[in-house]
């Protein structure tokens, strides 16, 4: 088990955003074999350091 009192070497977080254009959505579009899937645009974001934490 993980010691609670030791930081963290880094921290992944996942983001996504919607960005709008008037009435538009921006999204990505990822094609599968069984159909097309729609995303927002995001990714991961690492934090190095975290003692903050």
């Amino acid at each position: 088990m993980t010691d609670p009192t030791t930081p963290f070497p880094r921290v992944k977080i996942r983001t996504g955003a919607l960005v709008f254009c008037g009435h538009d959505v921006a999204l990505i579009r990822r094609d599968r074999p069984t159909g097309s899937h729609y995303t927002p645009p995001g990714g991961t974001i690492i934090i190095w350091g975290c003692e903050a934490f």
